[in-house]
């Protein structure tokens, strides 16, 4: 994660905006005692929608099993979705 302090956040505001959302990596802005977070909207939504996945047991414990089974090539493919 990059760190920048807040005087350079501001000179060169684009750069890390672009930055932030081209590469998916979020921002550290530090200014005097606080830091601040700067993340790509879609980012945080990613990992808000994994964490309530992931809330339940039973649905962690089926995306596991699931996970696993791609590894394994335990997969069925389908030609067309009308096939399901």
């Amino acid at each position: 994660m990059t760190t920048v302090s807040d005087v350079d956040f501001e000179q060169d505001v684009n750069k890390y905006l672009s930055s932030v959302g081209e590469q998916n990596e979020p921002l550290l802005i530090e200014r005097k005692n606080q830091k601040f977070l700067l993340v790509a909207f879609d980012d945080l939504n990613s990992t808000y929608e994994t964490l309530y996945l992931m809330k339940s047991e039973k649905n962690r414990s089926k995306l596991d099993k699931s996970i696993q089974q791609l590894k394994n090539g335990d997969v069925v493919t389908y030609d067309n979705l009308n096939d399901l």
